[in-house]
């Protein structure tokens, strides 16, 4: 496919063909990441091993070899010093052996919500950047539009029709490109929705050639990479459901 053909209807399409994924909100995934919380990190991301059910209401994670189960997240690597600054982006200490965790904050549209959002992208784009309230500046929607679908793709096991739906609402925000070899915060290049441009700060969410599943993002600052100052990105390196938290694909 030419690079100029790449539009978010036909990453849209990709994502539609695919199987949606397995069993209801208790169903648990595994996600292995690239994380780089902080531009220091830009190039040498923390690798992340989590679980969560698909709703994202319960995480789990090891912490000093015991597997931990909560409604906890654990965004970077247990085990750094409290000190460290390149953890006070995501967490803090929760003191004794239970390492480095944050409370699970979901969006503002529940996993419940997901099989109800409009079909219509106009529509969509417009709730979106109405939720959890309507801006009176509305040049601060796209990018808040951007964020929450991010949000979404990234703290749920999102069906495959609703992962269209959102693809195509994005590529109706204004300042939204496709990049058909953006990099992500492992590295790897494929296509990327960039918003850039608008108040808030530029954003990019990245997506897989093959099957058109949501694959990461990053938060850009003023700048088009994560060495920008305040930049910040993810990238899921593996996403699969098992049968309970801890256990592998």
């Amino acid at each position: 496919m030419a690079p100029d053909a790449l539009t978010a209807d036909v990453l849209a399409d990709l994502a539609a063909a695919t199987p949606d994924p397995e069993g209801g909100p208790g169903q648990w995934v595994y996600r292995k990441s690239a994380v780089v919380p902080v531009p220091d990190m830009a190039g040498r991301p923390a690798i992340t091993e989590r679980w969560a059910t698909a709703d994202g209401t319960v995480g789990a994670a090891y912490v000093d070899g015991q597997l931990e189960i909560g409604p906890w997240s654990w965004p970077v690597p247990p085990g750094r010093d409290a000190a460290d600054p390149l953890l006070r982006r995501f967490a803090h200490p929760a003191g004794g052996t239970a390492g480095w965790r944050s409370p699970l904050e979901l969006p503002a549209i529940g996993y419940g919500e997901l099989s109800g959002l409009p079909a219509d992208p106009v529509a969509l784009a417009r709730l979106l950047a109405d939720t959890p309230v309507p801006r009176d500046d509305e040049s601060w929607n796209a990018g808040h539009a951007f964020e929450i679908a991010a949000e979404l793709l990234e703290s749920y096991l999102v069906p495959a029709s609703v992962t269209a739906s959102l693809y195509r609402a994005i590529g109706q925000l204004p300042g939204v490109v496709v990049s058909p070899m953006a990099a992500d915060a492992a590295g790897r290049h494929g296509p990327a929705f960039l918003l850039a441009g608008r108040p808030g700060g530029n954003q990019r969410i990245s997506v897989s050639a093959a099957d058109g599943r949501f694959t990461g993002y990053q938060f850009l600052g003023d700048g088009i990479d994560l060495t920008e100052v305040a930049a910040w990105g993810v990238a899921i390196l593996e996403l699969a459901p098992v049968t309970g938290p801890g256990e592998y694909p």
